[in-house]
C-alpha cells in the first residue's frame, strides 16, 4: 500500500457497506491522511446489489474500485 501511495496528493477515503474496522486495517501502511466510512453493521442490506437498488440504476452499473 505504501508504496502504491507514495508521492499522491490529497487525503485517502476507504467507503465499505461493512463495518469500518475492516478497512481501517490498513491505516498503518497509508501515508497520508486516511479515512474510513463504512456503515458499522447498520447497512440497508444484507447483499452486495441491495444497497443500489431503487435508485434509478441497476447494480450493474456501479463497479468496485480498485488500486491504480
Amino acid at each position: 500500500m505504501t508504496e502504491l501511495l507514495e508521492g499522491r496528493q490529497g487525503p485517502a477515503i476507504a467507503a465499505t457497506n461493512y463495518v469500518r474496522a475492516y478497512a481501517d486495517q490498513i491505516r498503518a501502511f497509508v501515508p497520508m491522511a486516511y479515512t474510513v466510512l463504512g456503515t458499522d453493521g447498520f447497512g440497508r442490506s444484507d447483499t452486495p446489489t441491495g444497497p443500489w437498488m431503487g435508485r434509478g440504476r441497476p447494480a450493474s452499473h456501479y463497479k468496485p474500485c480498485r488500486w491504480a
